[in-house]
């Protein structure tokens, strides 16, 4: 299956969400003529992140589900997509993420349950239920959203019911003194791979204000990756590659 990660400029997005659809339409558009199979994007890429403005567009977050879903039907390619999402029963509005297959059929749909500092807790409210999985061209897939990608106990739990892919739509921002931005990139999505023995495409936004550095990873470790400017790139990955990385990096069977 051809994994793609979409790199994105932030300063491409804006308030106008018909223009920022414009934008996942071209990059799907561009997926689909490097037949890259399942693209990934950012965090509430169809919003901007900003948490403040994204919760402003939450009543709109239905509409922007299903025009995602058209234009992946459009194009014929899988997509990873984050959107805000308004629900009746709650407080506050969630950040979410959504796969739907090449028909633009929902597969999975997951809530952001680790919010990420003081903007995100204001504005959001944190789901309640792990990720589910889907079939997708053969591979068990799993969702998880940025910051619950720091937390091993997250890809864990999926790594156990079976997920052989998790797609993590991220909004990591560049470094800060004291920050550990490059070593969520440089060490923890490798080592969740490693540790799980699955893939891992996790898309960021390009610098200067997020830190880039998208990656697919695998049961080895980092495959393909970004440096800091906006692209868009791939990777083939196999079902045979896990089987034989598991085969000898019995991870999950040696669980004491």
């Amino acid at each position: 299956m051809r994994v793609g990660i979409a790199q994105i400029d932030a300063d491409s997005l804006c308030d106008d969400l018909d223009a920022n659809l414009e934008v996942l339409s071209s990059i799907t558009a561009e997926a689909a003529e490097r037949r890259i199979d399942l693209l990934v994007t950012p965090e509430l890429m169809l919003t901007q992140y900003e948490p403040r403005l994204a919760a402003r567009q939450a009543w709109r977050g239905s509409e922007l589900r299903s025009k995602a879903a058209n234009i992946a039907a459009a194009h014929q390619v899988g997509l990873v997509f984050s959107t805000p999402e308004l629900d009746s029963q709650a407080v506050k509005p969630f950040i979410t993420v959504t796969l739907c297959d090449r028909r633009g059929v929902r597969l999975l749909h997951h809530r952001k349950r680790v919010l990420f500092g003081d903007a995100e807790r204001l504005r959001f409210g944190a789901g309640g239920e792990e990720s589910g999985l889907a079939n997708f061209d053969g591979f068990m897939v799993g969702l998880a959203l940025c910051y619950e990608v720091e937390f091993p106990e997250v890809i864990r739990s999926l790594a156990m019911r079976g997920a052989d892919l998790v797609c993590i739509p991220t909004a990591l921002t560049a470094s800060m003194p004291g920050q550990v931005s490059e070593q969520v990139t440089e060490v923890l999505v490798p080592a969740r791979s490693v540790e799980n023995q699955l893939f891992i495409a996790y898309s960021n936004y390009a610098r200067p204000k997020f830190s880039g550095h998208s990656m697919v990873s695998g049961p080895l470790g980092v495959r393909t990756g970004a440096g800091h400017h906006a692209e868009i790139f791939y990777d083939d990955v196999t079902l045979a590659e896990l089987k034989s990385s598991r085969a000898l990096n019995t991870y999950l069977e040696d669980i004491p």
